[in-house]
């Protein structure tokens, strides 16, 4: 059901155009704050590697703007925030504890929360080389969404795949739910003449004895 049109999608015309609807009205997130250095920290090591402390949006505008990187990457990973509700904190281990500090808050509208992730995302694609690929993590929840939202910026027929991540905690307890076993990772790119290398493995003694 197309909301705000009072019409039901009946054919792919009426679902495209739905969806530039969906992209006009909804994703209303503005990157408010001019782009400024002094929003990250920045690292170089000898081998001409960077390293970013803070927000990813100005981290992101820094490479294209100032290293001039637009067009030249070949492969992003990201695990960004799923909007889940919490509030992550930060210790002196990777557990958190009563005096940790806040790390970030994990929770917005969820129209604010897709704007959030459209800004970042056409500026991941503008550093995308042609060859190169996007790995978005995600959860169950919020996945729905953001392959709908990549669909507008790479394009529907460049998704290639959702991997499946399986989870070594389901930390399903006692919720009146089946168990959150995985999470998964939508695979795009930027075109469809990618770089592809078969993710093998040469078989070990002990495989072919097994065959």
């Amino acid at each position: 059901y197309c909301e705000g049109e009072n019409k039901y999608c009946t054919n792919k015309t009426n679902i495209k155009e739905h969806i530039n609807y969906l992209v006009d009205l909804t994703y209303n997130y503005n990157q408010t704050e001019d782009y400024n250095i002094d929003y990250i920290t920045l690292q170089e090591n000898n081998n001409g590697n960077y390293l970013f402390f803070g927000d990813n949006y100005y981290g992101l505008t820094y490479l294209i703007d100032e290293l001039n990187y637009e067009s030249s990457v070949d492969l992003v990973y990201i695990d960004p925030p799923y909007n889940t509700g919490n509030t992550f904190k930060m210790g002196n281990t990777m557990s958190k504890g009563r005096d940790s500090n806040v790390a970030y808050v994990d929770k917005m509208p969820l129209d604010t929360y897709l704007g959030f992730m459209s800004e970042r995302l056409k500026l991941i694609h503008k550093l995308l080389s042609n060859k190169g690929s996007l790995y978005l993590h995600c959860d169950y929840k919020i996945g729905h969404y953001l392959k709908v939202l990549c669909d507008t910026i790479f394009g529907f027929d460049n998704f290639h795949a959702d991997i499946t991540r399986v989870k070594c905690n389901s930390k399903n307890f006692k919720q009146r739910n089946y168990g959150n076993i995985k999470d998964c990772i939508l695979f795009y790119t930027k075109s469809d003449d990618y770089i592809w290398n078969y993710p093998r493995i040469p078989f070990t003694d002990e495989d072919i004895n097994h065959l």
